[in-house]
């Protein structure tokens, strides 16, 4: 479930992508740049930092679970809360004589 982050000017113009892969709403818009969960087919999710002066996207850290959405950034900046999956589980169940 990944998607494309992209951004606009707010006075007209071209949209731009800043990042691919981001999992589905798991981002948040810093003052500094844009903290999302990106997601790759063959590994981990990680936590990336998009930094608006440079462009750069740099890794905060690697996830042990499977990503969740959301990403939330703490009001001083010093902290980033985001969700992963602690338990995934399904259930089948053989129900005789159904009617």
């Amino acid at each position: 479930n990944a998607t494309t982050l992209w951004a606009a000017s707010t006075e007209g113009g071209d949209e731009r992508q800043l990042a691919a892969s981001v999992h589905r709403y798991s981002f948040w818009v810093a003052k500094s740049g844009v903290y999302f969960l990106s997601v790759t087919l063959d590994g981990p999710a990680s936590l990336q930092f998009l930094n608006s002066t440079t462009g750069k996207i740099n890794p905060v850290v690697a996830l042990d679970k499977t990503a969740d959405l959301g990403v939330s950034v703490s009001p001083d900046g010093k902290q980033v809360v985001f969700a992963e999956i602690d338990l995934q589980e399904t259930d089948l169940m053989l129900v005789e004589n159904f009617h």
